[in-house]
């Protein structure tokens, strides 16, 4: 029992000990190299592998990292481009702009503090991808890190069940995702990237990696019993199968790999699964189902009160009693939520976004739609339809994920664009020099040319 307990101690040591040396080891290089600080901010929000470690909790490796990204991109100020200024660009800037001041203004400022203050760091992480993701390398890289973050977060979940007769996950991992339903969600909008890895990647042993992960993060979302999970995913499958024939069979062989791993869960635990997914037509006889319906109205309560600002960031659980709502609970809608506690300003503004990056992601698939950068395009359009199928039925309002991948859509543009067959444009398709935005960027934020 001591040699047991002695090598769980060691274990448990390691572990920690291996995260702390991959932060450590790549915090040199990210203070003078932003995009490297970029990659490391990313993987410690999605993947959160300080979570994972033991005693890694309150080592604060994200804030290190910010630190680094920041001091890394003034140090670049002027010789690299930061941010690319195209509309969605300036209207993320205000969601921002706008939540932060309705966080000022709200009904218990001590309950916005946190979220306000993460938001300000999701707003320059998002933002400075825009810009640091400036190559193809660049983009591969930033892919492959968000998709593997989450898929190897889900693989995890996934062997722990299998490996345990099926296990159903109640809860999701710390962070911003503790919710069963909002990881199920973020595990439906990481499918279609690891999708696409395997669809585009040349590496034979990349591929089946993906494909793998894919299958298994299949898995992670039924054990967690979300209906919303399973409605998202239902979707994004029948997107996949639709986009492309490349994503078709790829999805089609993560599928059949799915199929034999669902054969090692017990019979009971997929009659469970599905005794839960039939309570979707039976939603008026659903206590959590009408729940979600009296948060909805009495949210669409709040806002007629508060139409401009909100009662403030994670403010609504705390007057829903007074608008008919359950005190503590939230509105169980991204776009309720929303609305409530920031305003018709932030909901509109964030939806815009949305709603710009899928249509320009529509416009650079059907450019080039026999290419990498095509499905790419098809993948990122997937992945934000996931997010407001599921937002439909859960809050996730704070979260980096959508985000990030709304500001992928802009330097994937650029960079299809760049390597798309040139074509002259007559003088007449010439944009005027006053109309910087349909370049995406300010002029002055462009490093300067030397001879």
């Amino acid at each position: 029992l001591k040699d047991l307990r002695a090598l769980q101690s060691t274990v448990m040591g390691l572990r920690d000990f291996f995260v702390l040396v991959a932060v450590y080891g790549i915090l040199p290089v990210a203070f003078v190299r932003p995009f490297v600080a970029l990659l490391l901010y990313g993987w410690l929000a999605y993947m959160r592998p300080q979570d994972l470690a033991w005693a890694l909790d309150d080592t604060r490796l994200s804030l290190l990292a910010g630190i680094a990204l920041l001091t890394g991109s003034l140090l670049h100020l002027g010789k690299e481009r930061l941010v690319v200024w195209r509309p969605q660009t300036w209207i993320f800037l205000f969601f921002c702009f706008w939540v932060l001041l309705s966080g000022q203004f709200a009904q218990y400022p001590g309950a916005s503090e946190y979220w306000t203050s993460w938001l300000t760091k999701a707003c320059v992480f998002c933002l400075l991808t825009t810009g640091l993701v400036s190559t193809r390398l660049r983009f591969r890289l930033t892919w492959v890190v968000i998709a593997f973050s989450l898929g190897l977060l889900g693989a995890k979940f996934a062997v722990f069940s299998i490996r345990h007769g099926g296990v159903g996950f109640p809860y999701g991992p710390v962070g911003a995702l503790n919710d069963n339903n909002k990881f199920a969600v973020a595990l439906v909008m990481a499918l279609p990237m690891l999708i696409a890895i395997a669809a585009i990647e040349r590496n034979a042993f990349v591929r089946l990696g993906a494909g793998v992960v894919a299958a298994l993060c299949i898995v992670t979302i039924i054990s967690t019993f979300s209906r919303g999970g399973f409605l998202t995913l239902a979707v994004a499958l029948v997107m996949l199968t639709l986009r492309s024939r490349r994503f078709a069979v790829t999805t089609v062989i993560a599928l059949a790999l799915l199929g034999s791993l669902l054969l090692l869960l017990p019979a009971d635990f997929l009659d469970d699964y599905e005794e839960r997914v039939r309570t979707i037509d039976d939603y008026e006889e659903d206590g959590s189902s009408m729940g979600r319906i009296i948060g909805w109205k009495a949210s669409w309560r709040v806002a007629q009160d508060h139409p401009w600002l909100g009662v403030g960031p994670q403010n609504y659980p705390l007057v829903a009693a007074q608008y008919g709502g359950v005190q503590g609970k939230v509105a169980h809608s991204t776009f309720f939520q929303l609305l409530a506690e920031n305003g018709w300003p932030a909901a509109i503004s964030f939806y815009t976004v949305l709603f710009l990056s899928y249509w320009r992601l529509r416009r650079v698939r059907r450019s080039v739609s026999d290419t990498a950068w095509g499905l790419y395009a098809s993948a990122l359009q997937v992945s934000l339809v996931a997010y407001v199928v599921g937002s439909l039925f859960l809050n996730i309002v704070y979260y980096e994920l959508v985000y990030q991948l709304a500001a992928l859509t802009i330097p994937l543009e650029l960079l299809a664009r760049a390597e798309a067959p040139e074509r002259q444009p007559s003088s007449a398709e010439k944009p005027a020099a006053s109309e910087w935005w349909r370049d995406g960027q300010l002029p002055s934020l462009r490093p300067a040319s030397h001879g």
